[in-house]
């Protein structure tokens, strides 16, 4: 499995393909919302800004076509706090015939390895649905902790 960061030149066509069987999987998640009857453009224009535009870093994992990916952006602190610089973990996907092989943690690696060499962060976050029992159990076992805890309130 060969891991490299996906670029400009890069065809992402595959990129749009894995985002969008992402957010389909993630939909039996979330708490608060439902996908968009549209997704499918919306997710595709993400994921042109995000390597296009340099909106975020992405990291592929290759097999030789793309079997994987995460992407993280980074954000600078609030100037009312101490500033830091945290990398934010936007997504993470693997193909099903992939996952428990030890491929997420190779990926997560690979964004630990940039968040501190070249960007310098002293913070990763990221974002999981409480329910989502699987990611909960990744992102423990990689040793990311709990330190929010959001609340919403329905006013329907």
């Amino acid at each position: 499995m060969n891991i490299k960061e996906i670029k400009h030149s890069d065809d992402i066509t595959d990129l749009h393909m894995l985002w969008v069987k992402f957010v389909e999987e993630i939909d039996e998640y979330l708490v608060i919302n439902s996908i968009a009857e549209n997704y499918r453009s919306i997710l595709e224009n993400q994921a042109d800004r995000w390597v296009k535009e340099d909106e975020m870093v992405v990291f592929g994992c290759f097999n030789p076509t793309l079997k994987g990916f995460v992407a993280a952006k980074e954000n600078t602190g609030n100037s009312l706090f101490t500033a830091s610089t945290v990398i934010y973990i936007n997504a993470i996907y693997l193909e099903p015939e992939y996952r428990g092989k030890g491929y997420g943690a190779i990926l997560i690696s690979r964004v630990e390895e940039w968040a501190e060499r070249d960007i310098g962060a002293d913070h990763i976050s990221l974002s999981v649905e409480p329910n989502n029992e699987p990611a909960q159990k990744f992102w423990e076992s990689m040793g990311y902790q709990t330190t929010l805890e959001k609340r919403t309130k329905s006013t329907e």
